[in-house]
């Protein structure tokens, strides 16, 4: 497993080939970005898309596109490989000095970060000093909130 010090993305950093431009940003605009992104799959999978996103409070110091790609990338891939018509939830909330973005999906197997084909999102959440955890049925990304 590759550390952050030699991901694919913190050498494209550290090479110059990728510029983080880093700016404060409220989370629930990024996850409200994304999931607008998202939300013609999951009408043409027949998905409910319910969200509950907080948007005052937690600021996050991240490169917006990137974390707004990586968010609608995670969503994606929920969406297709949760099965049937079942419920897709994305929720915004503080949790101990962070902002954490949950997605859940009751009909999402049980799978490994690269099964569910989110090294890249995990990459980019080390790249913000953020983490990327999977639970059965459940994702969350996590960013230290700005100070």
């Amino acid at each position: 497993m590759e550390t952050m010090a030699s991901s694919s993305l913190a050498r494209f950093v550290q090479s110059g080939r990728l510029e983080l431009e880093k700016g404060d940003v409220e989370i629930g605009d990024l996850a409200l970005d994304a999931v607008n992104l998202v939300l013609p799959l999951c009408i043409l999978r027949r998905q409910l898309l319910v969200t509950d996103i907080w948007n005052e409070g937690l600021v996050v110091s991240v490169d917006a596109r990137l974390v707004t790609q990586a968010l609608e990338r995670l969503l994606t891939n929920v969406a297709k490989l949760s099965a049937g018509e079942g419920t897709l939830a994305v929720t915004t909330r503080e949790q101990g000095g962070r902002a954490v973005v949950t997605v859940t999906s009751a009909t999402l197997p049980r799978m490994s970060i690269d099964e569910l084909g989110l090294g890249y999102v995990e990459q980019l959440c080390e790249l913000h000093d953020g983490e990327l955890v999977v639970t059965p049925s459940q994702l969350r990304l996590m960013f230290p909130l700005a100070r």
